[in-house]
């Protein structure tokens, strides 16, 4: 029996959810739970209410559209946040689903799945890799050293600001901001992860299906086959033979029935 656990790459990403508090592991109190959730609830929806802030305030025009843009894909990437937040156990219960770790009789379906997954996983990898990159260029790029125009990270002008205090107070949230919502989209191929293991769930319960059905039809020629051959006696023993294969093959197809329907739920 081979069986496909989840890997390396993905378990990290949860080990970095827990270590900066996205979700709470189960000997911490209820406070301090209740606590982390509502501080990372609000101060999620800053990002978005930063820009808000700025296309009300800002003179430019095509600042204040590029601004009302943002919001709205921002306040999607926060709804994705509150799904992350609030629903780690459904997550984890996902990742830990049977289904999606596999278990594989077969050698060369075990090898299939895993290639699968594999050119999945070397995609993957240039996805984080991407995203934490251009997390760390939106924040350096606009750092007084580099410009000069006082603009804040992910090309907020913050033209209407003249204070020193306030600039450099939401330049760092901005910062944490940019971070928080770059560690947010690392869900998305975690939710990829999971749907590609379904469908290779789907192949391999397919081909449990298709060798069922080849074993059927073997059945009904060799029993052809021998009814025309042998005597009544041996075709009787035979056909008490194929009976009982015909319960097997019932009860095969009962188990990979409701493995189906377990699957589509």
């Amino acid at each position: 029996m081979y069986s496909i656990q989840v890997d390396k790459i993905f378990q990290q990403i949860l080990k970095l959810f827990y270590q900066i508090g996205i979700w709470q592991r189960d000997e911490e109190p209820n406070y301090r739970k209740i606590g982390k959730k509502l501080f990372y609830t609000l101060f999620g929806a800053l990002f978005p209410i930063i820009f808000a802030t700025n296309g009300y305030l800002c003179v430019d025009r095509n600042e204040s559209i590029f601004s009302g843009q943002m919001v709205i894909l921002l306040w999607v990437v926060y709804v994705k946040f509150l799904y992350l937040l609030f629903k780690e156990q459904e997550i984890i219960e996902f990742l830990n689903d049977p289904i999606v770790v596999h278990s594989i009789e077969n050698r060369d379906e075990y090898q299939q799945a895993n290639k699968k997954i594999q050119k999945f996983i070397g995609f993957v990898r240039p996805y984080f890799f991407t995203l934490l990159t251009t997390a760390v260029l939106l924040i350096t790029v606009k750092l007084p050293i580099f410009s000069a125009d006082k603009g804040l990270p992910a090309f907020i002008s913050f033209s209407w600001n003249d204070s020193q205090i306030i600039y450099w107070f939401t330049y760092i949230l901005v910062s944490l901001s940019v971070v928080l919502y770059c560690v947010v989209n690392w869900m998305t191929p975690l939710v990829w992860y999971i749907m590609l293991n379904y469908s290779v769930e789907y192949q391999l319960l397919g081909n449990k299906f298709n060798k069922l059905k080849g074993v059927t039809t073997n059945n009904i020629r060799d029993r052809n086959e021998t009814q025309k051959k042998i005597s009544k006696k041996v075709l009787s023993l035979t056909t008490y033979n194929l009976i009982q294969q015909s319960k097997q093959f019932v009860e095969n197809l009962i188990v990979l029935v409701k493995a189906h329907r377990n699957l589509n739920e």
